[in-house]
């Protein structure tokens, strides 16, 4: 007993609270440093010597309407040029595959053209599945950026 009396008592815990407070320190700046690098990271292009010839390819919009019962109105148009086609067919089974023949012989008349957007403006009296049905067919030809109009835009 007397030998605890004169000494003091030897704490052996480790504190480990400065060193959760550095490493949470640590992660935050390595965390903000990456989005800085990611931020500051530009692409440059040289002007001589890295590309080929400029591409001439034209970019067009597709338009679709739905003018009849069976008969839909196709505009490729790009800027004041526009080119109108009408598929028509017996039923709107045959409405479809006549577009379809439609878009895929403008495409082949049109090698330099690309068409960037198609926009589907439906009427009232179209329903749900004929609007899927177009917009598979539009799909079939490889057009992926697809939009339908409200009825009163455009």
């Amino acid at each position: 007993m007397s030998r605890l009396r004169g000494k003091k008592e030897l704490n052996t815990e480790l504190n480990l609270t400065p060193l959760v407070d550095l490493f949470s320190t640590i992660v935050c700046f390595l965390l903000i440093a990456a989005v800085w690098v990611q931020v500051s990271a530009l692409e440059v292009k040289q002007s001589y010597g890295t590309e080929g010839a400029p591409s001439k390819v034209e970019n067009y919009e597709l338009n679709i309407a739905y003018v009849k019962d069976n008969q839909i109105q196709a505009e490729f148009k790009k800027g004041r040029r526009k080119n109108v086609v009408k598929a028509e067919g017996t039923d709107f089974e045959a409405t479809l595959a006549d577009l379809n023949a439609k878009i895929k012989g403008w495409m082949e008349k049109n090698t330099n053209a690309v068409i960037a957007a198609a926009f589907i403006k439906p009427k009232k009296s179209v329903d749900y599945g004929q609007l899927v049905s177009t917009m598979d067919v539009l799909r079939q030809n490889n057009l992926s950026n697809i939009g339908i109009v409200k009825l009163g835009d455009r």
